[in-house]
């Protein structure tokens, strides 16, 4: 097991864990290698990564789920400090452990070892899911979120015929009773934007994330006036439960902190499908995607082999993409635009 918290300071192993949490030992390793092509963390890392998932299969239930850890932490919509999530704890938790294994097969085929134990490890977790929640290309309607969705979609759980079925219950849901919001908590803020974007819906990701009314990004940044980011949507509760939560002991009206990170997946998104820089085994592919809200993008990261760097700009009737890499390393384009011509630029610059 791993604690919750790091340095536990008091938090221990029994609270606060769980795949959600624990995905860190894997995440780890899997981005610095991505974005550093250092093998020294895979080769220390892969023994724990075995390990762990080997303590993962004592927690699964009988139909092969895993539920043992937090859910889709601080959703929307909380009124309390139970945390109650609209997603349930099996979808969630088993999509991360699906995840953790994804990124070890992964790591091994880096390492030169075997996966193919790993890679049955994955099909069986995806047919275990599929049994539990998924007919005829959708979810079960009474478990079907945007959380849960958009986790599905990402991990590969539907087959490419029933993505779209998939993608119009998402839909459905966004358009309806959540009337164009979010609805989501930590987890599925990993994944919505994400999910959205790939599959054309580019302008509702970025609407859902800059919407000026709550709950959204935008409304944070632009209304609330916030420089960092909340625990909670709700970040003013009131704990109206939080004496029988705690035993009786009585608190006053309390406010979420505001050092809490794990809204930040917003960076990425900008980095990775905004600006489109995404770190290969032979390089780097530059995919951005459009909104019609921007006009422009300017973003760059710093590899090893030099910085990478990406601007891009609407035109009355085109799209200009500027593309500047270090000499020798190899970047390929791929355009994500199916109504504007797009044209890039690749500049090569001598470190």
């Amino acid at each position: 097991a791993i604690p919750g918290i790091v340095p536990t300071g008091g938090w221990g192993y029994e609270w606060g864990s769980g795949p959600g949490w624990d995905r860190l030992l894997f995440e780890l390793p899997y981005q610095i290698y991505r974005f550093t092509h250092d093998r020294a963390i895979l080769e220390a890392a892969y023994p724990y990564l075995l390990r762990y998932l080997a303590y993962s299969e004592t927690k699964a239930d009988p139909n092969g789920l895993y539920g043992y850890g937090l859910g889709d932490w601080c959703p929307v919509g909380i009124h309390n400090y139970r945390y109650v999530t609209e997603t349930h704890l099996l979808i969630t938790d088993t999509l991360h452990i699906l995840d953790m294994v994804q990124k070890t097969i992964s790591i091994a085929k880096w390492l030169g070892k075997d996966a193919s134990f790993l890679i049955q490890k994955e099909a069986k977790i995806k047919t275990d899911f599929r049994n539990a929640f998924i007919q005829n290309g959708r979810f079960v309607p009474d478990k079907a979120t945007q959380t849960g969705i958009s986790m599905a979609l990402e991990r590969g759980i539907f087959t490419p015929e029933e993505e779209a079925n998939a993608m119009e219950q998402l839909l459905s849901l966004i358009h309806g009773k959540d009337e164009e919001h979010i609805s989501i908590g930590v987890f599925g803020n990993q994944s919505l934007y994400r999910a959205l974007t790939k599959r054309g819906q580019v302008d509702l990701a970025m609407k859902l994330l800059l919407q000026p009314t709550f709950p959204s990004l935008g409304y944070w940044a632009d209304v609330q006036r916030f420089s960092s980011l909340p625990e909670a949507f709700e970040w003013d509760l009131h704990y109206v439960d939080i004496a029988s939560y705690q035993g009786g002991k009585e608190f006053p009206a309390i406010r979420c902190s505001h050092n809490h990170h794990f809204w930040g997946d917003f960076v990425a998104y900008f980095y990775e499908d905004l600006a489109g820089i995404l770190p290969t085994d032979n390089g780097i592919i530059i995919r951005p995607y459009f909104p019609s809200c921007l006009s422009e993008v300017n973003a760059s990261h710093d590899f090893p082999e030099g910085r990478v760097s990406v601007y891009w700009k609407k035109e009355k009737d085109r799209i200009d993409v500027t593309i500047s890499s270090p000499e020798g390393l190899n970047v390929k384009f791929e355009n994500t635009s199916t109504s504007v011509p797009v044209y890039p630029h690749f500049v090569k610059v001598r470190e």
